[in-house]
């Protein structure tokens, strides 16, 4: 019989753990009162996931040996921050850029030398996003899609597009949340 967290042999289960434990005992203090809200001061919120693009937590430098429960980057505590970040990176990655799933992105970059006025260019990028969001994220409501081509002097042959997207979730009570999406590409 496998052990549970508390070292007592739990014969309900069948995970059985081959490893030893990296942070030690991971328990807290954790305490409801009768209004049923978390009545300990040493819980911390959990991690929802890594923020990008990526760069070292507040808690850890340069040099900086990682021996406990810390995380390493930083990281998103709310979810609408964490859906924001993973919308605007499905949105800027490009078709066979992600290994594994080479049709994942929005693969809005090659479009952006065809912005001509016979192409119908928004409609062709709000399609393209749709798409992958469709596929990818089904749990989000793309609500609006606002266009800002760049047309300051750059260095030639490089094309910049960006744009202001803004989605619902209805399932995380995230509404009306927009972000800003900026695609750059040379050639």
């Amino acid at each position: 019989m496998p052990p549970t967290p508390n070292g007592k042999n739990d014969p309900n289960s069948g995970f059985r753990s081959s490893g030893e434990r990296l942070f030690g005992d991971l328990s807290t203090n954790v305490e409801l009162t009768e209004a049923g809200t978390l009545a300990s001061a040493n819980v911390s919120p959990t991690p929802i996931g890594i923020q990008t693009p990526l760069r070292l937590s507040a808690d850890v430098g340069p040099g900086t040996v990682v021996s406990g429960p810390q995380e390493v980057f930083s990281m998103h505590f709310d979810a609408g921050d964490q859906v924001s970040d993973n919308l605007r990176n499905l949105i800027k990655t490009n078709h066979g850029e992600r290994l594994g799933q080479p049709d994942f992105g929005a693969n809005i970059r090659p479009l952006l030398f065809e912005m001509t006025p016979e192409v119908d260019f928004e409609a062709e990028v709000m399609q393209r996003i749709k798409t992958a969001t469709a596929k990818h994220m089904p749990f989000v409501n793309l609500v609006s899609f606002e266009v800002a081509i760049d047309n300051r002097q750059t260095s030639p042959g490089l094309a910049t597009l960006g744009f202001t997207i803004g989605f619902d979730v209805p399932d995380l009570d995230i509404i009306n949340r927009k972000i800003n999406v900026l695609v750059t590409t040379g050639g």
